[in-house]
Parts: C-alpha cells; structure tokens; sequence
C-alpha cells in the first residue's frame, strides 16, 4: 500500500500498525497541532524537485511533496512564497497556490514534532501486516520504522515523496494501482508518474454528490476482477443475495460485403470516392469558448480560468473519460486519455488542442492531393480491366 501524507496513517491502521481508535487519536493531535502553527502557503508548481531545490534553498522554502516528474509543491511563509511565485511568473514557471492555509510538511510544523511524538508514544505501534511504501523514505516501510513514535512525528515535517513509492513497483509489470478515496488525484498522478493508464482503477468513492458509493465500489470492484485479481464473493455480498443478470445475445451484422462483378463496380461508379476529411481548422475563440462549454457542463463551474486544473475543480478519470468523448465529438479529433491527463489545466489543454489540430490541418492537406491521385488511378485501372474483359 502507498498513502499519501495523512493517507499513510489510513494503510497503517488497515496493516495493524495501529489500532482504528489509536490511528484516530493520533490524527485527531496531529490536525490540532497543524492548525495551531504558523500560517503559511503551499505552492503547486510544473517542474521537478530537482529543479526546485535551488530555488528552495534560495528563498527558504520547503520541498512538501515530489508528486510526479513535473509535479513539485513547495511550502513556506508567504512573503518567501510569494517571491517565488513573482519569479516564476517572471521565468515561465507554471505554479498555483494550494488551497491550505499553513505551510505542511516543511519547517513551519517543527514545533509540532515533540507533541505529536509525546502522543504516539501513548499508542500501540506494530510492524506492519501488509507492505506498506513510506512517503518518507520511498522504500518499503521497516517494522522498526513503523514501531518508531519518531517516524511519525517526522513524518509531518518530510517531504512526501510520493513518486519515489510509485516508482518502487515499476519493475512489477503486473501491479495494479488502485486508489481508494474521493476523487481521482492519486491515479492523476500515477498516470502523470508514465504508468499506464490501463493499470490504474478508479477510486471506489466519486466526488459528485449525485454519485452513489454502492455503484462507485461496484464499478471498482468489476474493474479489479476483470484486470485479473481474485475477490472473497462471499464476503462482499454478505447480507445481500446477488442474482444471474442474462446478457444479450451477440448482434451478428447480416449485411453482405461482396463486391460483385467488375462491370457494376464501374458502372455504379459515378465518381471519384473522396478521402476522408481531416478536422477542420477552428478559432482560437471558438476553440476556446467550445472547450469552455464542455469543462463547464462536466464540471459545473460557471467561470474556467487559464490556470484552473481539472482534477482539483472536481474532475476525475470518470469525468476525464467524459471530456475525452466530448472533445472527439466536438472537435473530430481523436484523443486519448493518456494525453489528456498530461495537460489537466485549461491553458495547456488548450495549446495542446490548438497545436494538434494544426499539426492534423496540415497532414490533411498534404495527404488529401495524393490520395485523390491514388484513387483516381485505380478507378483508371478498373476501367482498363473492364475494357480487356469485354474485348475477350
């Protein structure tokens, strides 16, 4: 198991690390002794932690988390954070301000360490019963790690690496990441992290208030089955008697496909059959308002900024499937799921549009002239084989 930040205290309870009431208490200090330090700003920003150690260092700011290759989130006080986003805003940077309100994961929870640590020292700490990855070390969690009151404790102040933990199961070509939790974020960013994304299963849990929990663990469940891992049945439909739903028979096409003799293939031919179209080049406006219209009617946001990101205004891989179709529809272009969870913000969604359609404009227009070309001499060929047959 990988959790992420506090998520590491949710494996933990559910390896017997710790008890379910211990996990609570700890978490329950832990959340007080966060709120009560210094304010601070967290930073999300486009550039890998190696990038961004100079720049931390140079500003007196933390590393909080390493999320992925080109997800890096920064933590300090806010006039350091402030400069720093001013100079990438200079450089190109691209960054956002995460919705917190005290610095995690960096110095400013210091003063919190030797309480929190006080704390877990009241509680039962075991080795783990299921591996579990650290956020710390991004290496398998020891048992003297995990019986260690200290690790916790430090574990607020270090930077979560979630990466490194992704990482570690990349040599395991049959892994299956499932994220369990609201929303998609994690699975976000193992995608983002190269995993594929055919690896990756929804959380059980959707963030639409509509959404049912029964149908979201339904649709995770059937997800995990069908990539291969086995399930107590039992055990899930305790309580509940699950009944044999009858699928439709196969719809076999009875349209025939023969081409028939050369002679009505030529004679029915009336016309050069065209090649077919490529999308048609489209406004920036109009690519704009129409991308605009899509993310609103998924995501339900009345305004959609340049910087605003898909998955933290409510997307998830659900919805991004959604917007993957509406796109295709809307634009003619085909795109897949993979490339969408490269660009989550708008502007970047945006420029990728952009240079795809341009880029696919252009082929189209060099292809077109010679497939015309082709196809008018086969249709001469097919003419010349009907004249041979005939004098025969």
């Amino acid at each position: 198991m990988v959790g992420h930040s506090l998520g590491e205290y949710v494996a933990a309870c559910i390896a017997e690390v710790m008890s379910l009431e211990d996990a609570l208490a700890a978490i329950a200090k832990r959340a007080a002794l966060m709120q009560s330090a210094s304010p601070g700003v967290m930073l999300g920003v486009r550039a890998s932690e190696q990038s961004m150690q100079e720049v931390a260092e140079r500003h007196g700011v933390c590393i909080a988390a390493a999320n992925g290759p080109e997800h890096t989130v920064l933590a300090g006080d806010d006039k350091a954070i402030e400069a720093v986003a001013a100079e990438f805003a200079v450089s190109g940077i691209k960054s956002r301000v995460v919705n917190a309100k005290h610095g995690f994961h960096s110095r400013l929870m210091d003063g919190a360490l030797a309480p929190l640590e006080a704390e877990l020292k009241l509680r039962r700490l075991r080795a783990p019963k299921v591996p579990i990855v650290s956020n710390v070390t991004g290496q398998p969690l020891t048992p003297e790690m995990a019986s260690d009151p200290k690790y916790w404790a430090l574990h607020l102040r270090s930077t979560v690496r979630f990466m490194s933990c992704l990482a570690h199961f990349e040599d395991t070509d049959e892994a299956l990441f499932l994220e369990l939790g609201p929303g998609g974020v994690l699975s976000h960013l193992a995608i983002a992290s190269g995993i594929d994304p055919d690896r990756v299963v929804l959380s059980a849990t959707q963030p639409e208030p509509e959404a049912s929990d029964d149908a979201g663990l339904a649709g995770a469940v059937a997800a995990t089955w069908t990539a291969g891992v086995t399930f107590d049945w039992a055990a899930y439909f305790a309580g509940r008697a699950p009944r044999r739903v009858a699928l439709p028979g196969y719809p076999f096409c009875r349209e025939q496909a023969w081409l028939g003799s050369i002679e009505n293939n030529v004679e029915n031919s009336t016309s050069v059959p065209t090649p077919k179209q490529t999308p048609k080049q489209i406004a920036p406006n109009e690519l704009h308002a129409a991308v605009t219209e899509i993310w609103q009617s998924l995501i339900g946001c009345d305004v959609i900024g340049e910087a605003d990101n898909f998955f933290a205004l409510g997307g998830d891989s659900m919805l991004l499937v959604r917007l993957q179709q509406a796109l295709g529809r809307r634009l003619n272009l085909k795109l897949t799921l993979a490339e969408l969870y490269q660009v989550p913000e708008f502007g970047d969604l945006i420029q990728c549009l952009t240079e795809r359609l341009d880029s696919t404009h252009t082929a189209g227009q060099q292809i077109a002239p010679k497939a015309t070309a082709f196809l008018a001499d086969v249709d001469a060929l097919m003419t010349r084989a009907s004249e041979v047959h005939t004098e025969r």
